[in-house]
């Protein structure tokens, strides 16, 4: 109510009472009228007083809601200078004396924080001051409760070959990088965000490093190739006339491979046509590179795969020699190793003949590259079960010393070290090392087949507590788990398979098995592969993205890091 017209209501008020002849109503009135102004008046007061805490309360929540943002990052004294300058930008009471705010940053839990302001304040009052009361203690708080959620994000990228055409590997490198940017100035502590790399073609790199990890099964780096052994049933006899200065008895057209000068690695491809007679590599018989042998399904594509290893050659007793030819006319032709001895009728050509024995290459030869898991294991993350087992203990040549009573895995869900020539570069295990991180999409480099089930998968791994890589946190409401997985072709190649159609049953099954375990999935089409396929994947449409030129893929990854780095404030 207006002062002034109050003041003319009670002047009106009083001259109506004076007019009056009867002497008591003015004593009365008189009496009357000090607690009745006092009460008006003090209805005055509390009205300006109730405005006054609804510009304070405005005001501090206003700051509250400002404050939150670097509120974490500030000392005790910076929170209360900045509270007061915030405020006071907010707050345009002149009439309001002695402001304090105190300012209180908790953290609840882990991944939350909960600022509270308490605003103190003085307001002189107008009438009740009469009546001894010369000001109104004001007192205001509010509380902001924020919650910064912890993020693990697995970043599962193909690096095969066709993304060396159209710029999208140095597109992808781009903005992959500049996704850490964002996220590492999201990350308002250090374990606050982490993220994996996992680069991937038809198979994975999960580095060398882990050589002796548990969860790995070394049987068939170590056991003798079957593909060989096949070839050695079917060909007894060429075979134990093999060893030192024999011609290759493979060829790539026949077997998919030929022989090697050692044994078979990515520096080492070169093939020779005769078994070495002289040297370190004296007398083995190493199987090159495979290009291609498909003779036997149980032991899945070897396309550009190593075997791991060497046949030695041992040379037998004469008496167990071949008899190339008897005879007085008898002669080794061409037959290596060959010698004849004897005259006339009793003239006798023999060849030398061998035993073989397979001579795997020591675990430290491998390059870290794994191969799809045994169905149904492919597509899942559980952990390998384990069991007691006698397990072959061998030097650092590969030969066999004796037995070792080991928890090892069970062979049927265990992952397999698979010696590869388009193996990618390592993945990066969840790490908040932000040097680390960069550096690895550096490495990043095109070749290989396509197999996105492997690649996701390994992201899918990468975000869980179990074995194989036992660093990803327990899932709990402060922590979001997200895969961007990002490809540029069809499925072309797993360990089964180099059809389209069986392999993207694979990945469909990975897909459906990350989204229950209630991990967010984007999923990135680059120019090529399987939309319908991808858009599925992802978590819902809106997380899928069809890039139709490489440089488009920075807005993209930036759309997606700033949806990721949002910093969601609850009241």
């Amino acid at each position: 109510m207006n002062i002034a017209l109050l003041l003319g209501c009670l002047r009106s008020k009083l001259l109506t009472f004076r007019a009056s002849e009867r002497g008591n109503i003015m004593i009365t009135f008189a009496l009357a009228a000090v607690p009745m102004i006092g009460m008006v008046g003090a209805a005055v007061d509390y009205s300006r007083g109730n405005s006054a805490r609804v510009a304070i309360q405005s005001a501090i929540d206003a700051t509250g809601l400002i404050l939150s943002k670097e509120a974490s990052t500030l000392t005790a004294e910076q929170l209360t200078q900045k509270a007061n300058s915030i405020f006071l930008s907010q707050f345009n009471r002149p009439e309001v004396t002695n402001i304090v705010i105190v300012p209180t940053l908790t953290t609840p839990t882990p991944s939350s924080h909960k600022l509270t302001l308490n605003v103190t304040g003085k307001l002189p009052t107008e009438f009740t001051k009469f009546l001894g009361v010369q000001q109104m203690d004001l007192g205001v708080s509010t509380e902001i409760v924020w919650g910064v959620k912890k993020l693990e994000l697995a970043l599962a990228l193909d690096v095969t070959g066709s993304m060396a055409s159209n710029n999208k590997i140095d597109e992808l490198k781009k903005a992959a990088k500049s996704l850490l940017t964002t996220l590492k100035k999201a990350a308002k502590s250090d374990g606050d965000v982490k993220i994996a790399i996992v680069p991937f073609n038809v198979n994975v790199n999960v580095n060398s490093s882990n050589s002796n990890a548990a969860w790995l099964d070394w049987s068939k780096w170590s056991g003798e190739p079957e593909v060989m052994a096949n070839w050695i049933a079917n060909n007894a006899t060429t075979w134990s006339r093999t060893g030192p200065s024999s011609t290759c008895p493979f060829t790539n057209s026949i077997h998919g491979f030929r022989c090697s000068n050692g044994p078979a690695h990515r520096l080492n491809d070169s093939t020779i046509s005769t078994i070495p007679s002289t040297g370190a590599n004296a007398g083995l018989i190493c199987p090159s590179r495979d290009n291609g042998d498909r003779s036997t399904a149980a032991s899945g594509l070897l396309d550009n795969s190593y075997h791991n290893g060497c046949y030695t050659s041992v040379e037998k007793l004469p008496v167990d020699w071949y008899t190339v030819a008897t005879g007085s006319s008898a002669s080794c032709g061409s037959n290596p190793n060959c010698s004849c001895s004897g005259s006339g009728s009793s003239r006798v050509c023999r060849q030398r003949t061998y035993t073989h024995t397979w001579r795997p290459r020591p675990k430290t030869a491998w390059n870290g590259c794994v191969r799809d898991r045994n169905q149904i294991y492919d597509v899942q993350n559980v952990a390998p079960a384990f069991a007691w087992s006698n397990v072959q203990r061998t030097n650092t040549d590969g030969v066999l010393e004796g037995y070792v009573t080991a928890n090892a895995p069970q062979t049927a869900d265990a992952f397999q070290p698979f010696q590869h020539f388009s193996c990618p570069a390592a993945s990066l295990p969840l790490t908040f090392d932000w040097t680390a991180l960069n550096n690895k999409i550096d490495e990043l480099a095109p070749l290989g087949a396509t197999n996105v089930t492997i690649g996701l998968t390994w992201a899918f791994h990468a975000l869980t507590a179990s074995a194989p890589l036992n660093n990803a946190a327990a899932p709990n409401p402060g922590l979001d788990k997200v895969i961007i997985l990002l490809t540029d072709g069809d499925n072309t190649q797993n360990r089964w398979s180099d059809t389209q159609s069986p392999i993207d049953a694979r990945t469909e099954q990975v897909c459906a098995n990350v989204k229950a375990a209630n991990i967010k999935l984007y999923t990135i089409r680059v120019i090529d592969g399987n939309a319908a396929l991808l858009r599925a994947c992802a978590t819902s449409p809106s997380m899928y993205y069809n890039v139709q030129n490489a440089a488009d893929l920075n807005a993209v990854f930036t759309t997606i890091a700033q949806s990721l780095a949002n910093l969601r404030v609850a009241k």
